[in-house]
């Protein structure tokens, strides 16, 4: 089963200064890759006052090496955002600190599913976080959900179609790592 492609981002802050601290996106085969952000030396980190960087430093893939990877994995791909954070704004801070250009386009999901309010669409994601005991706050556990909104409006029975779902949200460098979705 090929399945769209999700991605979210965690940031430093929700506003200008943010930059990525990790992200999860999704492959055509339902699996999900995450990975910790080493910041950029032209990212401020002044707005990280309760982010432990140093975590990130340590643990990290730098932006050239995270770019090369979503490229390889996403080449002329539509990747699907929630659209409540401003995770363009961050995807873009990350292509930009190695000055490369991304090999897909950005939707929002309410361009995927077409006729469907976009409020509904998040209120539906949201109540996947809460039925499946999902960390709202990590970009892998975002991309599960959608991938649920989308098994959920396309009918499709999770069951016949992957195992249980799992995500390792464990504190290390997951840039190389699949998850079975």
């Amino acid at each position: 089963m090929n399945y769209p492609v999700f991605l979210d981002i965690e940031a430093s802050c929700y506003d200008e200064a943010g930059f990525p601290l990790s992200l999860a996106w999704s492959l055509p085969d339902g699996r999900i890759k995450t990975v910790l952000v080493m910041p950029d030396e032209g990212w401020t980190p002044h707005a990280t006052a309760s982010v432990d960087l140093a975590h990130y430093y340590d643990q990290g893939a730098s932006a050239r090496d995270i770019v090369h990877e979503i490229n390889t994995d996403l080449d002329g791909q539509t990747l699907y955002i929630d659209g409540l954070d401003p995770d363009e704004i961050w995807l873009d801070r990350l292509f930009e600190a190695c000055g490369e250009e991304p090999g897909f386009e950005l939707a929002r999901i309410d361009d995927l599913f077409i006729g469907r309010e976009y409020a509904t669409l998040i209120d539906l994601r949201q109540e996947f976080v809460r039925l499946h005991n999902l960390d709202a706050q990590t970009p892998e556990h975002q991309v599960l959900s959608l991938l649920y909104l989308f098994q959920e409006i396309e009918g499709i029975d999770e069951d016949s179609n992957r195992g249980e779902a799992s995500v390792d949200t464990a504190d290390e460098n997951l840039l190389n790592r699949d998850d079975e979705w």
